[in-house]
């Protein structure tokens, strides 16, 4: 297989049926655990498949994104930024 055609498979977005998603939905939460409960905004349904699909579906890959997320948003706190 030529290096043109991997890149372009790996660009292309899989398409999954909702029940597939949200299987990998819940796969992604179950990775993260407890932090899920404690973050239900940045770790809702939606949340979540935004990050899978970030990822091509990859659901260890899009759980280390959202843990990395909900660091930074510890760490900096982007929430009490007022204007």
């Amino acid at each position: 297989m030529s290096s043109f055609k991997k890149l372009r498979e790996s660009i292309l977005e899989k398409k999954l049926s909702p029940e597939e998603q949200q299987i990998k939905i819940g796969e992604v939460k179950k990775i993260i655990g407890p932090i899920a409960d404690k973050f239900p905004t940045i770790c809702s349904d939606a949340s979540v498949l935004r990050f899978l699909k970030a990822r091509n579906y990859n659901t260890i890959k899009a759980a280390r994104m959202l843990r990395g997320t909900i660091k930074w948003r510890l760490e900096f706190k982007p929430d009490k930024i007022r204007w």
